[in-house]
């Protein structure tokens, strides 16, 4: 019986460990994609007016404090970015136009 309620316990942290891990991974590409969308609303946005727009708000994206997408404008340069665990973002930053895990 005991061997019984470990093997069963044993399956059932295998699964939720998995089943986080897929959740993880299915909400990250979504947030990906929104933002990859995003870079485009704001690349548009600079050709058409000659500066990145100031916020958001400003391509049509309705901005909050509780994300999921959050924008920085830095001068010339922007930061893209959502939260992935913890202490944990991905960043896209614009000067050099890739993606990177960032750290808190």
């Amino acid at each position: 019986m005991k061997k019984n309620i470990k093997i069963l316990i044993g399956v059932l942290i295998l699964f939720l460990l998995f089943y986080s891990f897929y959740l993880r991974n299915s909400n990250e590409r979504k947030l990906i994609k929104k933002a990859n969308n995003i870079i485009l609303l704001i690349e548009s946005y600079k050709l058409k007016n000659g500066e990145l727009p100031n916020k958001l708000d400003d391509i049509g994206i309705k901005s909050t404090e509780e994300g999921p997408i959050y924008y920085k404008k830095e001068g010339v340069d922007y930061e893209i970015w959502y939260i992935i665990g913890f202490d944990e973002a991905n960043v896209y930053y614009s000067k050099d136009k890739i993606w990177k895990k960032s750290f808190n």
